[in-house]
């Protein structure tokens, strides 16, 4: 049989024609394939995330309470969220390409004293349409801790009687306490940790800040989340391992409780102004929230604005935010 050939002809009605033997488009323009039309695949990461801590309390009738650490949650290796049941959580899944929202939440602020504590805010993690991950707002101290009152926020903003939840993410307060002889021999209970409840003051002694968890998601352990110290007229408590401010007395002076930790999600300390009528002096302010996830080394990465970052940690890369921004995938 005679093999046709393609005729190049030309004239006024007609145009050069090549010959297009093998060229089917594919690897072209039909499907994009190989032209910058690659399909996302779904990536999977794990992650920490920590919500703002509470302020610590000032009070001029008695000593004020510690604030409570911000919720803890964690999906890293076989390390656990906060509180006394909490179990590993499942990893997430971003599936397509685009930007993600993560939400630092602002630890509490606390009010010019005497005033009673501020709660912190919550960090949320984007990663996906309605999918979310939340770790709640560490709680202020009771207004009354030195009236034999528990604290009524502990580390997540649970209440100190309702330190379960689903998933669980922190530790209640401790207690306040008072005697009845002398009368002014109150102490307040320390805020609750990621790790553990915050101690009861007793005797005079404010009682110290519950722990934080440690998490080697950046390569190395690092304890966050700790609950501020309370306060007493002779001792104060010491600020919880991972951040949390220490109790103290700064009796009419601007001086305020020390703060919990930046990006710790650690309570602030509480403070002593009894028997003073000044209007100057502050608890300490709840740390601010972080976020870290961890994602293959595949993965293509980027976060805005500048003061977040992604570095590579275990072949991995890691991305961390320590303000409000945008993690995007492509």
């Amino acid at each position: 049989m005679k093999k046709l050939e393609p005729t190049l002809t030309t004239g006024k009605n007609t145009r050069n024609i090549t010959s297009r033997r093998g060229k089917t488009g594919f690897g072209t323009n039909i499907l994009g394939f190989g032209s910058g039309g690659t399909p996302f695949v779904e990536v999977t990461a794990k992650y920490l995330i920590i919500g703002g801590g509470g302020s610590g309390m000032c009070s001029n009738t008695h000593p004020g309470g510690g604030g409570g650490a911000g919720g803890y949650r964690t999906s890293f290796a076989s390390e656990t969220p906060g509180g006394p049941a909490g179990s590993t959580e499942s990893a997430i899944v971003f599936a397509k390409a685009g930007d993600y929202t993560i939400t630092i939440g602002a630890g509490g602020s606390a009010v010019q004293g005497p005033g009673g504590p501020a709660s912190g805010n919550n960090t949320v993690l984007n990663h996906g349409d309605s999918c979310s991950v939340t770790a709640f707002a560490g709680g202020g101290q009771s207004p009354n801790p030195g009236c034999g009152t528990r604290g009524s926020m502990g580390a997540g903003g649970f209440n100190a009687s309702a330190v379960s939840g689903t998933p669980t993410q922190g530790f209640p307060s401790g207690a306040g306490t008072t005697l009845t002889s002398p009368t002014f021999s109150v102490a307040s209970g320390g805020g609750g940790g990621a790790g553990s409840a915050g101690s009861n003051g007793t005797n005079n002694s404010g009682g110290a800040g519950g722990s934080g968890k440690a998490s080697s998601i950046t390569g190395s352990p690092v304890t966050r989340a700790g609950g501020g110290g309370g306060t007493s007229r002779a001792s104060n408590g010491s600020g919880g391992p991972g951040g949390g401010g220490s109790g103290s007395r700064s009796n009419n002076d601007a001086a305020g409780g020390p703060a919990g930790d930046a990006n710790t999600g650690s309570g602030g300390g509480g403070n002593n102004n009894e028997g003073s009528s000044s209007t100057t002096t502050f608890a300490g302010n709840g740390g601010s929230g972080v976020v870290f996830i961890r994602f293959p080394a595949c993965a293509c990465v980027s976060v805005s604005p500048g003061t977040n970052t992604v570095a590579t940690v275990s072949c991995e890369q890691l991305a961390t935010f320590t303000v409000t921004g945008t993690v995007t995938l492509s």
